[in-house]
């Protein structure tokens, strides 16, 4: 999410409102046969765009093609002048946002090394499916609430999100220290943290979409390899604070390093537009204000379209499937006989392929296509469940060479969510799509990784534990199902790009 998340944020380009007048004039002239309407829709960063051209001359008939070509043109000309396309206000954006999503992402990626400590501590007594609800609601809050944080976002710009997600998560990680029930643990890192986390990923991914358009999805990628570093040295940190300084005050220490980062990313992203003027609706009610708003964020018609009724079920099942074996990871090779050092040890491996993983994914993607290298991907970290972890998973060289090999498959997975949405949206559709999909994803991380702690029980034993791995095995197969259903409906089998 984690990334894979990539992860949950539908965000409007406000590059199209401040398109210079100098060539609204020219476009007027040259389309004195044509209307182009051309819909940017970005979300978490990513876009698509789509000309739909309408031919009105009467003179000539057959001028479709020319009028199509002429759109592009233009489109073309408004993508290189409106968007500065780097620069070093630009580049600063891409590094403040690299700081900004390596607390977010990185966070994400580290719950087991938080979840590894708490079960044999603070909830030693409590069953590992009582602990999953801990990181289920993180995860669920970060969704849920990333998807209704865009339109603060659009209004405000990246400031005002960025400032109350640093307080939040400071707040929420620096009082995760003095809890001991799991109740405590819920309210500050489930809740507050949480909260901290889907205020400002919105703002830190969209950002980089005022200052970029043909290179955004690389200047993107280069972002939120943030996410995966964190991932990669967090775990890591937090064993050494466990042991120097205690859990409390790893905790604190934590969140002021979360909080420094985000800090930086404050002073490092400078807003390109202004905030958007808000018009007035203050002679609606609160309920027709909350209706409205939900029908401009959600699109449950969309669910007409088997192709994203199951692309949605697709990317749930593959959402959980990933979080589920990424959370109680730590606490199964502490359980084989692993040193703590040796199991934050693997959760850092696993985080660090990611970064390699996450920025092939997003080129190979192009090539082979998305729901291909989706399905693919997925297929792969599914199977290596039960031919290496499951058998070898008792030996150390075992847990090494699955953490490397599920690090990779697993990064790729979530970085290639919301481009398989775009890839059956249309572009004045996709950011109400994703957020619907992201709606249904985090009522399913929400219960499935409690359900998965089901299986390991409040002790868990060789034989729960494997059943564990194989029920994230069952998971992943499921969406690897669901994944070639989504696509069957679009092209059905026929071989080729997509």
């Amino acid at each position: 999410m984690t990334n894979n998340t990539t992860s949950n944020f539908a965000l409007n380009d406000l590059a199209n409102n401040q398109n210079h007048s100098k060539f609204k004039r020219s476009k007027r002239q040259l389309v004195n046969e044509t209307t182009t309407t051309t819909t940017r829709s970005a979300d978490n960063g990513f876009q698509s765009e789509e000309n739909v051209a309408i031919t009105r001359s009467s003179n000539n008939a057959g001028s479709s093609a020319r009028a199509a070509s002429i759109s592009s043109t233009l489109n073309d000309q408004n993508n290189e002048l409106d968007f500065p396309e780097g620069g070093l206000r630009a580049w600063l954006c891409v590094l403040g946002s690299f700081l900004g999503l390596m607390n977010c992402f990185g966070t994400s990626n580290s719950i087991s090394a938080i979840e590894t400590y708490i079960a044999h501590n603070q909830l030693s007594s409590v069953s590992a499916s009582s602990v999953g609800w801990v990181f289920s609601i993180y995860l669920c809050v970060t969704l849920l609430f990333g998807i209704f944080t865009g339109h603060l976002f659009d209004t405000q710009g990246p400031r005002i999100p960025i400032i109350m997600g640093t307080v939040l998560t400071f707040a929420g990680v620096f009082a995760m220290g003095n809890c001991h029930t799991i109740w405590q643990f819920i309210l500050a890192f489930g809740v507050v943290a949480g909260l901290g986390t889907a205020v400002q990923m919105s703002a830190l991914v969209g950002v980089i979409s005022h200052y970029f358009y043909k290179h955004r999805g690389m200047a993107i990628g280069l972002a939120t390899v943030g996410g995966s570093f964190g991932g990669a040295v967090f775990p890591i940190m937090l064993r050494k604070l466990y042991s120097n300084v205690g859990f409390q005050w790893a905790s604190r220490i934590f969140g002021f390093l979360l909080a420094f980062l985000d800090l930086c990313a404050l002073v490092l992203i400078t807003p390109r537009f202004p905030p958007k003027k808000i018009i007035s609706d203050k002679e609606l009610t609160m309920w027709q204000k909350t209706r409205i708003f939900f029908a401009r964020t959600l699109d449950l018609e969309a669910f007409k379209d088997p192709r994203f009724a199951f692309c949605t079920l697709a990317i749930t099942f593959s959402e959980v499937f990933l979080m589920t074996a990424m959370t109680y990871y730590g606490s199964y090779a502490q359980f084989v006989g692993n040193s703590e050092d040796t199991s934050y040890l693997l959760i850092t491996l696993m985080n660090a392929t990611g970064v390699i993983a996450r920025a092939a994914a997003g080129f190979a993607s192009d090539k082979v296509g998305k729901f291909n290298l989706m399905m693919g991907m997925l297929f792969f970290a599914s199977l290596f469940c039960l031919i290496v972890w499951l058998p070898f998973g008792h030996h150390t060289g075992g847990l090494y060479a699955f953490s490397v090999l599920f690090g990779m498959a697993s990064t790729a997975v979530l970085s290639l969510s919301p481009l398989c949405v775009s890839q059956i949206s249309r572009v004045e559709d996709f950011g109400k799509k994703y957020s619907t999909c992201c709606f249904i994803e985090a009522l399913g991380v929400l219960i499935g990784i409690p359900i998965s702690g089901l299986f390991i029980g409040d002790h868990g034993t060789a034989k729960q534990y494997d059943n564990y791995i194989i029920f994230t095995s069952v998971l992943g197969f499921v969406g690897v199902f669901l994944w070639v259903i989504s696509r069957w409906f679009a092209v059905k089998f026929k071989l080729c790009v997509y």
